[in-house]
Parts: structure tokens; sequence; C-alpha cells
């Protein structure tokens, strides 16, 4: 007899998912940014207004429509989730409505440490340590083996432009496995530098940055230094694209859950 999964979601976002009863999630979500503003489906973030919601949630389907404004643009998201027996299909489409700025485009997933032994992501195994440093690669696919079931993310399909390349990554933080599908900038038409405090969560003035950044080893020491070498660092450097009115991003992932049955 197939042991049980469902799912619940709330505001939006897939919030649990159970296998025989047991929550082995956090909330899943969405996230995009700009150069002041942070959009999270899941935990809010800053800087931006939702200007229309439309939504139709069931048991097992999230269909939802957004529209919001960036501090650097305006946008339209698409979010279409659904459960069909051991599978979670998640597809984010964003549609520019006007000119508008990304630091990147990100399906968002939060696993549980609990249940999870280990994380694999570009034939590398990874130990939860709780570093929250970005092991980021560009590949469609990431395993999380468990003692009684694993569960695999991949990335069906990706809808971008040549300024972004697909990318996933495993993140080890606190109690959870963060995972992201994430369309990153390959090639970016600026470059900031950020100061990610509460207090000044935004890019400094563009020609202090443009001048600090100019000298090699600053823009080394600061590129994505949060992300690669130092989890949380107050101030880091990061290429944001520009894509004009009616352009479109999507990734549709695919998230497996396989259960091991005891010989």
């Amino acid at each position: 007899m197939r042991k049980s999964i469902d799912i619940e979601f709330e505001k939006s976002c897939v919030t649990k998912l159970f296998v025989e009863g047991q929550n082995i999630i956090k909330p899943w979500g969405f996230e995009t940014a700009d150069s002041t503003a942070f959009f999270s489906l899941s935990d809010g973030g800053y800087g931006h207004r939702i200007l229309e919601r439309k939504s139709n949630i069931t048991n097992s389907t999230n269909k939802t429509e957004l529209t919001v404004q960036m501090h650097d643009g305006k946008w339209n998201l698409k979010i279409n989730e659904e459960l069909t027996g051991n599978k979670i299909l998640r597809q984010h489409t964003l549609t520019t409505l006007e000119d508008s700025w990304f630091m990147d485009f990100v399906s968002r997933f939060q696993f549980k440490k609990e249940f999870f032994e280990k994380v694999i992501i570009n034939d590398m195994e990874l130990i939860h340590r709780n570093t929250n440093i970005y092991h980021q690669y560009p590949v469609n696919q990431v395993k999380l083996i468990g003692k009684d079931f694993d569960v695999i993310v991949t990335v069906r399909e990706a809808v971008t432009t040549e300024k972004f390349k697909l990318y996933m990554y495993a993140r080890d933080s606190g109690d959870v496995w963060v995972i992201h599908a994430r369309l990153f900038p390959y090639k970016w038409d600026k470059e900031i530098i950020k100061i990610c405090r509460s207090w000044y969560n935004k890019a400094i003035p563009q020609k202090i940055a443009n001048g600090l950044l100019k000298v090699d080893m600053i823009r080394e020491f600061l590129w994505y230094r949060g992300e690669r070498k130092q989890a949380n660092f107050p101030l880091n450097a990061y290429g944001l694209i520009r894509l004009e009115k009616g352009c479109k991003l999507q990734i549709l992932t695919e998230t497996e859950v396989l259960i091991k049955y005891a010989v």
C-alpha cells in the first residue's frame, strides 16, 4: 500500500508537505530583488507593493497571480503549483510590465534537516553544518537523502534571456536545507554595492560603487561575498540585469518524494 503524501497552501505558498503524516518542509516561495527592494512570497521582503492579488487554492493546487511594484520596476507573477501522486509541480512565470531591474529570479524550497542526512549537488555530498554558504552550480537537479525517503528537486524547464543562466544551489541554514532553482546574471548591465543591514538595506550611490569596483582587489573581495565566503557579510557587490517591458522569465520544477520500503 502506498504511503500518503499531502500538501497544504497558505498565502499563495506551499506551507506544508506531509509524508506519512510528518511535515518535512518549511514554507516554499518565490524571490527576486533589485537595487533596493526584495520580494519574498514566503517571508514578505521589503521595499515593494503588491498592487493586485488573485488566488484560487484547492486541496492540491495553487493558482495565484500577483502584480508587484518594485523600486526599480513592475511585473506580473503567475504561480501554478500542484500535487500529483508523489510529485509537486511548481511553475513561476514573471512578465515585466515596465522596464525593470533584477538581481536574480528564484523558485525557493526549504526542507527540515531532521529528515535528511545529506544533500547531493553537482556530484558533491553536503552535510548540514549551518554554514549558510551557497553551494551553487549550473545544474538542474538536487537530491536530498534521508533515512525513510529521498527527495529530488529537478528543473524541468526554464524560459530566460541571454543575460541569465540557470543554476541551483543548496544552503545549510539553521534547521533547514534551503534549495533554490535560480536564474542568475551571466551578462549584467550594471554592478552595485549593497549594504545588507536593516538600517540601510539598499545600494550605495552608483558613482561611489563604480569607483570602488574599478579596484580589482575590492571587487574580488566584495563580489557576492555573503554567498560565497562569509555568510551575512554586511557589504556585497552584485550584478543587475535590465529587462525591457514585456520580457518573460519562467521556471518549472518537479519535486519527487521517493519512499524507502523496509525489506
